[in-house]
């Protein structure tokens, strides 16, 4: 196989999991703006959400911001990965390779710190790493090709 098909790869394998991840990350981002002022911290904390607010109000503002910004920050990464595999990957900068391992180290960190109960999405993120890792795998020859004498 030459090294344009397997970059041709390399950029499906990548597109499929930054695309999905920064859906989800703008579909939950919808649901939290949707569910109002604060509303969705009582969806994922129930009754310690109320005694934190209740007790310590200008914590609760606070750990509700970070929240906030953290989704933010999450959706920059989708969108950077997305910008990065559109437009800089297949002119075959060498930065972009590296750049890229973004995407399956916040999957990564995703499944190890972000995600305690709901175990179905550790096995979406599960495969999606898969096909992220995979990806800059297959990618590989194409940006750090064999030295010929």
């Amino acid at each position: 196989m030459n090294n344009s098909s397997l970059l041709k790869y390399g950029r499906l394998l990548l597109f499929i999991p930054a695309i999905l991840y920064t859906l989800l990350i703008l579909f939950v981002i919808t649901l939290y703006l949707m569910d109002g002022e604060n509303g969705f911290m009582y969806g994922d904390y129930g009754s310690a959400w109320v005694m934190l607010q209740f007790k310590y109000p200008e914590t609760a503002v606070s750990f509700a911001h970070s929240v906030r910004s953290n989704l933010i920050t999450a959706l920059g990464v989708g969108l950077y990965s997305l910008a990065i595999i559109t437009f800089s990957f297949k002119n075959k900068d060498r930065w972009t390779w590296f750049a890229l391992w973004i995407l399956p180290a916040v999957l990564i960190e995703d499944v190890l710190f972000g995600i305690k109960k709901q175990t179905g999405f550790q096995y979406w993120f599960g495969g999606h790493i898969l096909l992220a890792v995979l990806g800059l795998v297959v990618s590989f020859r194409s940006f750090f090709p064999r030295k010929t004498n």
